[in-house]
C-alpha cells in the first residue's frame, strides 16, 4: 500500500493496511498523496468552525508522511530502533509557528490519539511511544486527548478563533482536563457551554472560573 492509498483509506473509512518499510516514498507517490490531500482538505474545511486558515500541502504532506511511518512502526514491531528515529527524521518545512501550519498538519495528525494508544498497548516504553509523544507535545491541536501531554505551546491556537473553538471541542469531547489549565481554554469552554455545563458535567468543576485540576 503507498502513501496516498493509505491517506485515501484513512479519509474514506479509518481502517488501512500498511506495508512494511522500504525506505522513503517516491516523488510520484509524494504527488499522489498531495493530491489526495487537496481533495479531503477541499470537503473538510467546509465543516470547520468560521474562517479556516490558508493551506499548506506541505505541511500537510510532511504530517501524512510521519503518520504513515508511524503507523508501519506499530505493526512491524520488529523494525530496530535506529531505523525508527531515522523514518521520523524528515526535513520539516519552514515557517511552523502560524495557523495554517497547525491547521494543515490537523488534516493527519488528528488520528494521532488512536495512533498513540495503540502503540501504548502494545508496549508502554517502546521508542515509538516516546516519539508520538514528542509530536503530540508540538501540535496540540492534533493530540487533544493524549494522556500526559504537555503542549509546547498553545498561543497559535488561542489566537485563532477557528482553531480555538475546534480545540475547546475536542478538549470538552475528549474529557481531556489537562488542557483546562490554560485560561484561555477554560473561558473558551465556558463560552461554548454557555447554560449547558451539564453537558461537560466531569469538568464542570474545573470550568468554575479560578478553579484548578
Amino acid at each position: 500500500m503507498s502513501l496516498d492509498t493509505f491517506l485515501r483509506d484513512l479519509f474514506d473509512d479509518g481502517r488501512v493496511v500498511v506495508p512494511a518499510p522500504e525506505g522513503d516514498e517516491g516523488d510520484g507517490e509524494l504527488a499522489a498523496a498531495g493530491a489526495a490531500l487537496d481533495a479531503f482538505e477541499h470537503e473538510w474545511r467546509l465543516e470547520f468552525p468560521g474562517m479556516a486558515p490558508v493551506w499548506r500541502r506541505d505541511v500537510a504532506l510532511h504530517g501524512a508522511r510521519l503518520l504513515y511511518r508511524a503507523a508501519q512502526a506499530a505493526v512491524f514491531r520488529d523494525i530496530d530502533e535506529t531505523a525508527l528515529r531515522s523514518g521520523f527524521d524528515l526535513v520539516a518545512p519552514a515557517d511552523l509557528e502560524n495557523a495554517s501550519a497547525h491547521y494543515s498538519i490537523d488534516l493527519t495528525l488528528r488520528f494521532l490519539p488512536d495512533l498513540t494508544r495503540m502503540a501504548q498497548g502494545a508496549a508502554a516504553n517502546d521508542p515509538l511511544v516516546e516519539l508520538l509523544g514528542t509530536l503530540a507535545c508540538r501540535w496540540p491541536l492534533s493530540s487533544v486527548g493524549v494522556a500526559g501531554v504537555v503542549p509546547a505551546s498553545i498561543d497559535v491556537i488561542a489566537g485563532h478563533p477557528g482553531l480555538l473553538r475546534l480545540y475547546v471541542d475536542r478538549v470538552l469531547g475528549s474529557n481531556d482536563a489537562a488542557r483546562l489549565t490554560d485560561e484561555r481554554v477554560a473561558e473558551a469552554a465556558r463560552q461554548a457551554l454557555g447554560a449547558h455545563a451539564d453537558l461537560a458535567a466531569s469538568l464542570s468543576g474545573l470550568l468554575t472560573k479560578g478553579a484548578r485540576p
